[in-house]
């Protein structure tokens, strides 16, 4: 992956000067890095680093590599990289990419600071918004967080994903920093945003159950099981899903079609 990331980012930077199109070649790093953001996002980062090289200033491409290192921060990333260099993990996160070494709080600064940069560039990119909000909420600043979150939902525009997240991490953000009253109320917007997810559902039971409301917690997943079994309510449609993909979403609508300029 990386050998063929390489090769394509030399042939896409070889579109920036002679024709001076931004375009095409912005919109193919967006789309293979956010395919390989997922699995190998210590590729992604070698992939836009040149990007943003050859396009500084691309809110877009800023997004993503913000996405990278917020993915690089992970749980699941860092527990992969403690793993034995065996095997695929030995792949997929190889020692020589140098921003895989650093701890997580410096990943999550770096990407907080990419998406800063994006706000700026663009300034109705609401995921950098949304990004900006989650990592400063991880990174302990929750006034700042707070208010990210909340220009990612005025910015919205009903856009389901960017709705729904923001309610979810303001009801995080709330559930520790103020009323649980608050808290359930942002988990009720994102059961509105996106009724047929689950994970709203749990987030709001749990918080009863912290709070001593035991049955009400209950009457929660009571009738999210009963939504369940009449097929309102789906794993496959979790918005949540989505957020670890970055610019993943994309990838697959925008190499199809770059793939069908190509072919006229």
């Amino acid at each position: 992956a990386a050998r063929h990331l390489a090769l394509g980012s030399f042939l896409a930077g070889l579109l920036v000067e002679p024709c001076g199109d931004r375009s095409f070649p912005a919109d193919w790093w967006f789309a293979v890095s956010g395919h390989l953001t997922p699995s190998i996002p210590a590729v992604a980062h070698a992939g836009l680093h040149d990007a943003l090289r050859a396009l500084p200033g691309d809110a877009r491409l800023e997004l993503a590599a913000g996405a990278v290192y917020e993915s690089m921060a992970s749980t699941r990333f860092q527990d992969a990289r403690s793993a034995p260099r065996t095997g695929v993990r030995g792949r997929n996160y190889p020692p020589s990419i140098s921003p895989a070494t650093l701890p997580p709080p410096a990943l999550l600064r770096r990407a907080a600071d990419l998406y800063r940069q994006a706000a700026a560039h663009q300034p109705g990119l609401a995921e950098a918004y949304l990004r900006l909000g989650r990592v400063l909420s991880l990174l302990g600043e929750p006034q700042a967080a707070r208010q990210a979150l909340e220009c990612a939902r005025e910015k919205a525009d009903g856009d389901t994903f960017l709705s729904y997240h923001s309610a979810m991490f303001l009801g995080d953000l709330k559930a520790r920093t103020e009323r649980p009253s608050a808290a359930a109320s942002e988990y009720m917007k994102a059961i509105a945003a996106a009724p047929s997810a689950q994970a709203p559902r749990l987030a709001l039971s749990h918080l009863l159950h912290s709070t001593g409301r035991t049955r009400e917690a209950l009457d929660v997943l009571d009738s999210a099981l009963v939504a369940q079994a009449a097929g309102q309510l789906s794993d496959k449609d979790e918005p949540w899903l989505l957020y670890g993909l970055g610019a993943g979403r994309f990838a697959n609508s925008t190499l199809g079609r770059l793939r069908q300029e190509l072919e006229r």
